[in-house]
């Protein structure tokens, strides 16, 4: 009896681990060849990142739900329209990149771009990097409270409810402050807050 009960989880043990190599064998573009392994080969620049995203290492393919081809696809699409001005670009540029923790601290930089343009969507998105102190932005109650309000002026309703969160931990002091900081804001065209368009245009 004590042999069945010492053989009993040797025996889940052994299962378990059968099928995780099994797994681990029917996984598309997987072998056990190390050439097949992706970020796995000799040659170290046979698998690049795209724009920092590890999406060419072997352990991308058990994070990641995008592939390279469909990372460089995005970025060949949207990043001509974000260096000309495009804020629904540079929106979404931010956003993909806070998506992975490699290149979370870039997001902030572009959606900057969409949201001193006065683009609502990117307000919002500023305000929530604001907010939660993320996409290397640093946590600030006022910033996030000001870019929350001319959100919601630019019809970015979504942005009512972080908004009256913010209120009732802010001092009276920080909520004028912010208040006053959003009626004073204008907007800022992207040439003016882009240094390759002000040589371009000198």
């Amino acid at each position: 009896m004590k042999y069945l009960q010492t053989l009993f989880p040797l025996r889940t043990k052994g299962v378990l681990v059968f099928f995780a190599l099994f797994l681990l064998l029917i996984l598309p573009n997987l072998s056990l060849a190390e050439h097949d392994l992706p970020g796995m080969a000799p040659d170290p620049g046979e698998y690049p990142d795209i724009k920092g995203i590890p999406c060419g290492s072997w352990m991308a393919h058990f994070t990641l739900t995008e592939k390279c081809e469909e990372i460089e696809s995005f970025f060949n699409k949207m990043e001509p329209l974000a260096e000309e001005g495009n804020p629904t670009a540079q929106t979404l540029i931010g956003l993909k990149f806070l998506q992975y923790p490699q290149t979370t601290e870039k997001a902030v930089t572009w959606i900057q771009k969409a949201a001193d343009q006065g683009f609502g969507p990117g307000q919002y998105e500023l305000g929530m990097l604001y907010k939660n102190g993320t996409g290397g932005a640093t946590q600030n109650n006022i910033q996030a409270h000001k870019w929350f309000s001319l959100a919601l002026a630019n019809g970015e309703v979504k942005a009512e409810t972080p908004r009256k969160e913010l209120e009732g931990a802010m001092s009276p002091e920080a909520l004028a402050e912010a208040r006053k900081l959003a009626e004073e804001w204008q907007p800022i065209p992207f040439e003016q807050g882009c240094p390759e368009k002000q040589e371009q245009a000198n």
